[in-house]
C-alpha cells in the first residue's frame, strides 16, 4: 500500500530522496550518451547534472549516516502516492526512430527539476522538524541549480535558430 509523502518519517525521507538521485543520474547519463556527437553541449549539460545528481546523492548518504547510522532502509518513488522528481519524455519511441529533438529531452528534464522543486518547496511551511526543513530547503535549491542550467541550454538552443 502506498503511503503520503507526509507520512515518511525522516529516514524514509532520506532514502526516498537518495534514490531519486541514484535513478536521475542513470536518466541524465543515458540522455548524454544519446545526444553526444550529435549535441555536445547538450550531452555535457546532462552529464554534468548526471554528476551533480551523484554529488547529490553523496550528500544525502553522508547525511543518513550522520542522522540514522549504517543500517539504511529502502524507500523508492513506487511507495508513495507522490512524484517527486520523474525525467519522463513524451513519447520515449521517439528515441528509436531517431527524431527525438533536444527540445524535447531539455523540457521533459524542466518539467522534472520544476515538479521537485516545487514539490520541496511546499513541504516547508508544514515541516516541523529543524533537520527535515533543511533537508528540504537544501533539496529544493539542487532542483533550483538545475532549473537555472536548463532554462540557460534552452536560451541557447533558441538562439542558435
Amino acid at each position: 500500500m502506498n503511503r503520503s509523502f507526509r507520512s515518511l518519517e525522516p529516514a524514509e525521507v532520506l532514502s526516498l530522496a537518495i534514490n531519486v538521485e541514484i535513478r536521475n543520474a542513470k536518466r541524465y547519463q543515458t540522455f548524454s550518451i544519446l545526444f553526444a556527437g550529435y549535441d555536445d553541449p547538450v550531452s555535457a549539460l546532462f552529464e554534468e547534472m548526471a554528476q551533480e545528481e551523484m554529488q547529490h546523492q553523496g550528500i544525502l548518504e553522508k547525511l543518513y549516516r550522520e542522522r540514522f547510522g549504517a543500517q539504511s532502509i529502502t524507500v523508492t518513488e513506487s511507495d508513495i502516492d507522490e512524484v517527486v522528481e520523474a525525467v519522463d519524455v513524451e513519447d520515449a519511441e521517439h528515441f528509436i526512430f531517431d527524431d527525438m529533438t533536444r527540445r524535447r529531452v531539455l523540457d521533459a528534464a524542466l518539467r522534472a527539476e520544476n515538479g521537485a522543486q516545487k514539490f520541496y518547496e511546499g513541504l516547508l511551511p508544514d515541516t516541523r522538524d529543524a533537520g527535515l526543513h533543511q533537508l528540504y530547503a537544501q533539496l529544493a535549491g539542487f532542483e533550483e541549480d538545475h532549473v537555472a542550467a536548463i532554462h540557460q541550454a534552452l536560451e541557447r538552443l533558441d538562439a542558435a535558430r
